[in-house]
């Protein structure tokens, strides 16, 4: 569950389990993150999936959890071979024993056999909103105004058009209704990605929209928007 960011060190730093042929599970935000863990375990055994619990710090120690969604997450089949991923098998025992473990945690697991979908439109939901807000300062709901709407339109379009372009059958009506949702519901919500700006720590920038610039290129998409998001929020991170 840690930030994309620090992927590869955390991977390093439990790589001795690697012996052991263990499955991982990544829940992480943005794109990226399966590759890294590949590096050091055996790609048979990688679950990748997403969760929907925006909260937010009250205090130390204190978390406010805003909406309680769940999780879905499934083993990853093919969609990611083209960059460097290969799965070739599944023990559907593992993925329910995963399930049954998330749930008795009350994370509302569910197994997705289209889980790169579901991640694709976390990406372009995160991508939208979680650079406006870091960049203006502002919570949700302060994005919901003509301007920031129709920048998170734009950057969602650019996301879609980048993953329909890779062969994700993303569903563009979906995510675009994730974003009103979340700007009629969530306005109070100060998404990660603020909360590390605020706190003066790097943010998951490079794992959310500067993989999607990277991948758009690969794929022959523009997507100056979701570029000009990344590049503003670079221009904040701390140096050095």
């Amino acid at each position: 569950m840690t930030k994309g960011m620090f992927s590869a060190a955390a991977i390093r730093s439990v790589a001795h389990l690697a012996a052991h042929n263990p499955i991982v599970l990544t829940l992480q935000n943005g794109l990226g993150n399966v590759e890294a863990i590949a590096e050091v375990f055996d790609t048979d055994h990688i679950l990748w999936g997403v969760t929907d619990f925006p909260a937010d710090l009250e205090g130390q120690e204190v978390l406010a959890d805003t909406t309680l969604y769940g999780c879905t997450f499934a083993f990853f089949r093919d969609g990611l071979a083209r960059f460097g991923v290969r799965i070739r098998h599944v023990d559907m025992t593992d993925l329910h024993a995963v399930a049954e473990a998330l749930n008795r945690g009350l994370l509302n697991a569910e197994i997705d056999p289209e889980v790169r979908v579901s991640v694709w439109e976390k990406v372009a939901f995160n991508a939208a909103l979680n650079p406006l807000s870091t960049i203006t300062g502002l919570p949700v709901g302060g994005l919901d105004c003509p301007e920031g709407r129709r920048i998170a339109t734009a950057v969602a379009e650019e996301t879609i058009a980048t993953a329909i372009a890779l062969g994700v059958p993303i569903d563009p009506a979906r995510v675009l209704t994730k974003i009103d949702f979340a700007l009629a519901n969530h306005r109070t919500h100060k998404p990660s990605m603020l909360q590390d700006r605020l706190a003066g720590r790097r943010t998951e920038i490079e794992s959310i929209n500067g993989a999607i610039v990277r991948m758009a290129e690969q794929a022959g998409i523009s997507a100056p928007t979701t570029r000009m998001l990344a590049d503003l929020v670079r221009m904040g991170e701390p140096r050095g």
